[in-house]
């Protein structure tokens, strides 16, 4: 599938809630990127699980700066998309167990901590690996690779 596709259709069903939190997406998408093992809704659902997640991030957050930034790209044999956040950033020790069923991290418990288990789940499933680290705005960066199909797009 098209993971380009996928990242759209997720700005387009929570792109409003978001504009409404304050909160600026931006995305750089490479457009040569190949597609990817998996189906579209559940590269959607990656999308949705990780922006829904900064949004929640964003309520923890005293930030009047909000900013989300999207990027895939390709990296040798793999896709790679990146959703990064200026929110609050994870705590080390919460980070062992950020993708097991039922943990959050926010403490006003939204949701009930399945979502990046649903991410993790799906990428998986697809041959990939997840990853989340703090980055240099304060804020976090999941990062998913997807092994690609074929070479790059003309």
């Amino acid at each position: 599938c098209d993971l380009n596709r996928a990242v759209r259709e997720a700005l387009a069903l929570l792109g409003s809630q978001m504009a409404a939190r304050g909160i600026r997406v931006s995305t750089r998408l490479d457009h040569q990127l190949p597609e990817v093992m998996g189906n579209e809704r559940g590269m959607e659902e990656i999308a949705i699980n990780l922006l829904v997640n900064a949004m929640q991030a964003f309520d923890e957050s005293t930030r009047t700066e909000r900013e989300v930034v999207i990027t895939t790209r390709r990296e040798g044999g793999w896709v790679v998309m990146e959703v990064a956040d200026n929110a609050t950033g994870i705590e080390e020790e919460a980070k062992e167990h950020l993708f097991e069923p039922f943990t959050t991290t926010k403490l006003h418990s939204e949701g009930m901590g399945l979502g990046l288990t649903i991410v993790q789940s799906i990428v998986s499933g697809s041959g990939g690996n997840v990853d989340v680290r703090n980055n240099e705005w304060g804020g976090a960066t999941f990062r998913i690779e997807l092994p690609a199909l074929g070479p790059e797009k003309e």
